[in-house]
């Protein structure tokens, strides 16, 4: 593996798996998911070292992993940015740049996916409520 993606992967690991336990309520599945991940990651790692925004790209795998995982499980995923940034930001205690790094995006762009998430609750029960799955929630759509 390239140095620069054994760097990067590092500097995400930890915060991906806790996001994927919080989504997945468990942290094996959420190693799995992570892994998975990372794995299409450095597959296709020249090319997003080439895409406008890598750290997007990989950002973009890890939600299509854990809704994999999700999907399995008969669970579903809340929905949308917002629901990841209020996940990121209040259950994770991450700042708002951190946040941004880990999407893929900017800062501004997460306060603004946290003030129009503002409604949003997430849950203590690690899928959090998803208002429209026929275990009451609204599934994502990747």
């Amino acid at each position: 593996m390239p140095l620069d993606y054994r760097a990067f992967r590092e500097h995400v690991r930890h915060a991906y798996e806790n996001y994927a336990v919080e989504r997945l309520g468990d942290r094996q599945a959420a190693v799995e998911a992570v892994d998975a991940a990372l794995h299409d990651l450095a597959v296709i790692w020249c090319e997003a070292l080439r895409s406008a925004r890598p750290a997007a790209l990989a950002w973009h795998l890890l939600l299509r992993a854990v809704s994999a995982h999700v999907s399995v499980s008969g669970h579903c995923l809340p929905g949308g940015a917002a629901s990841d940034a209020e996940l990121l930001h209040h259950r994770l205690d991450l700042p708002l740049e951190e946040i941004a790094d880990l999407m893929g995006t900017d800062a501004f762009v997460v306060q603004g996916l946290l003030s129009a998430g503002g409604a949003l609750q997430v849950s203590r029960g690690g899928l959090g409520v998803c208002a429209g799955c026929p275990r009451g929630g609204e599934q994502r759509s990747l």
